[in-house]
């Protein structure tokens, strides 16, 4: 994980590097989520995964600091803008604009509702839900690199993973020792 994140920095902030800037911080992200399924010989699924990750992670974070909400809180403009941008709508690319801006519109006031009712994973989940679909363009191509189209939309994805990401390191350095995490894809090695 700390490999990842730790290339994603040595970009500079304002380039135009934001792809790879996504594609390294969600490779970082998915070390923390990703679990190797023993019986299987296999990794576990990807989405499963993330689950049963980001439900230890917030657990683990509302027994003691609760960092998921203060980060949420202190970039909730930023989730906001990621939730209503009707770019990272599934129904964008499946069922046109109108019904994207519908989803858009209606997952924004969802996450407002969620950061109001102080349901802050939910307000995570939904926007974790939108960055991945940015992720997805670029990782499954439908998306071209440096693409002027969705500039906004990948650097918003990149800076919110950028904050989340040690956010999430000091939730597991303070409880790992509380938790089985599982057994990690790739653990490190010397």
């Amino acid at each position: 994980m700390f490999s990842w994140l730790a290339r994603s920095q040595e970009l500079p902030v304002d380039s135009a590097e934001d792809d790879a800037r996504l594609v390294w911080l969600w490779a970082a992200w998915n070390a923390i989520y990703g679990t190797w399924n023993e019986a299987a010989g296999k990794p576990e699924e990807d989405l499963p995964s993330q689950e049963r990750c980001l439900m230890m992670l917030y657990e683990a974070d509302a027994r003691s600091n609760r960092h998921l909400q203060a980060f949420l809180i202190e970039h909730k403009k930023l989730a906001s803008a990621l939730c209503g941008d009707l770019w990272l709508s599934r129904q964008f690319w499946s069922e046109g604009k109108i019904a994207a801006e519908k989803n858009a519109e209606r997952a924004k006031r969802n996450f407002l509702e969620a950061m109001r009712e102080k349901r802050y994973r939910a307000a995570l989940d939904l926007t974790l839900a939108r960055v991945y679909l940015g992720r997805c363009q670029l990782v499954h191509g439908a998306a071209t690199c440096g693409s002027k189209l969705n500039r906004a939309q990948i650097r918003r994805c990149a800076a919110f993973m950028g904050h989340l990401l040690p956010v999430l390191a000091t939730i597991i350095t303070e409880s790992f020792h509380d938790k089985d995490w599982g057994v990690l894809c790739c653990p490190p090695q010397g």
